[in-house]
């Protein structure tokens, strides 16, 4: 077994990976799902927690895996391979979606398969000619030029990732480099030293402004670091520039914020990482007036889903 399939199964059943410890019906809906989703790879003879179990891999069960993957519809190109007692179903992003078969629709959520209902279905067909941002090339990074070491391996800190694993390996599994060599909109976002003449849109602008409306500019700061410092950068804005209230009680002082530290930071992050970064016109806006922290974002609500009708709910 090659050193890359260890690590692949290392990394354990994820968006693009799914294990299987046997051939069994489920496989043309895993086969689906990738189709469907941006394609990934099917292990047989390998158990749901990683363990390996081996599988046959004479020609006969091949035979009967492509049975299986013609049931498949419209016609997909599925490379099956071997590698030791491992068989591997390396499906890669179907360029005619939907793809179904006699049982329905599926499509990949987060590691797991998930058949479409009647109003998902439309969905799909409304959506499909929207491909997923982060997985798209950018054409203006150089990798050699704004990959930025440092971040990557603040990254690896804060996801308790191992450092000794291969770290092409790693950042082409995330989905950061892609084959090519090139770095994806997501590789832009999390690794590079600043994406200011690469995504305009990733630009976070944090403003002070005195009283309570839109006139008077007291500070301002344009943040084009990469989506993790951004969002640091963000919240040091705000506390800097907002009230702490100072408790002594027997010896100690205990420093209360006006926002709560929690809160703050889980309002930036999802406003910088639920953005639509389709939209170029528009950045991440943290806003603060004598009243009140204004958090926003460019993005509009689910088909059906309106503002008002979630504010009420929310309260």
């Amino acid at each position: 077994m090659d050193k890359e399939l260890k690590q692949l199964i290392q990394t354990g059943e994820g968006y693009h990976f799914e294990f299987k410890e046997s051939l069994d019906k489920s496989l043309i809906e895993e086969v689906c799902a990738f189709a469907n989703s941006s394609g990934g790879k099917v292990l047989l003879g390998i158990s749901d927690d990683g363990e390996i179990k081996g599988i046959r891999t004479d020609n006969k069960i091949l035979s009967r895996i492509q049975d299986v993957l013609n049931r498949l519809e419209p016609k997909l190109n599925i490379k099956i391979s071997v590698s030791d007692s491992i068989i591997i179903v390396d499906v890669p992003q179907g360029k005619e979606k939907p793809y179904g078969y006699s049982k329905g629709f599926f499509i990949r959520i987060g590691p797991n398969s998930q058949k479409l209902t009647r109003n998902e279905i439309v969905s799909f067909f409304q959506k499909e000619g929207r491909i997923r941002f982060d997985e798209l090339e950018n054409s203006k990074a150089n990798f050699k030029r704004d990959f930025d070491k440092e971040a990557f391996i603040k990254f690896i800190e804060l996801s308790n990732i191992t450092p000794t694993i291969d770290h092409k390996f790693l950042l082409e599994n995330l989905d950061c480099l892609l084959e090519n060599g090139k770095l994806s909109n997501a590789g832009v976002l999390f690794f590079t030293k600043s994406t200011e003449f690469l995504l305009l849109q990733a630009k976070v602008v944090c403003v002070l402004y005195k009283g309570t409306e839109k006139l008077n500019i007291l500070d301002k700061k344009d943040l084009y670091g990469n989506i993790i410092k951004n969002i640091e950068d963000a919240v040091m804005f705000v506390k800097r520039l907002t009230n702490i209230e100072y408790k002594i009680e027997n010896l100690r002082r205990e420093e209360i914020p006006e926002m709560p530290d929690i809160a703050l930071r889980e309002a930036i992050i999802n406003a910088v990482c639920h953005r639509d970064y389709f939209e170029k016109g528009a950045n991440v806006m943290i806003e603060i007036f004598d009243d009140r922290v204004k958090i926003s974002n460019p993005v509009a609500c689910l088909p059906g889903l309106l503002l008002q009708n979630l504010a009420q709910k929310a309260w």
